[in-house]
């Protein structure tokens, strides 16, 4: 008849009856190259100016514009 024995308390295995307690999971190598680095590392995602959509329409948004959009977004609310 073999006997089996339980690893100690907090060295990772089973405990008897306790919570088996997972590591915590690292987080992958590549992941320091995507952390947030500022107001420098954003993107430029639109810009004012002429912009043209998929059908070839043109439409102009001025900073005016932009800063509106900011403003609806940052208070939650509708565009007008």
């Amino acid at each position: 008849m073999k006997r089996f024995t339980l690893p100690p308390a907090g060295s990772g295995g089973h405990s008897g009856g306790m919570p088996h307690k997972h590591p915590t999971p690292k987080p992958p190598a590549h992941a320091a190259a995507h952390a947030f680095k500022g107001l420098a590392d954003w993107i430029e995602v639109f810009k004012a100016g002429a912009h043209t959509d998929s059908k070839g329409t043109e439409c102009a948004f001025s900073t005016a514009d932009l800063d509106q959009m900011v403003a609806n977004v940052a208070l939650g609310k509708p565009p007008p």
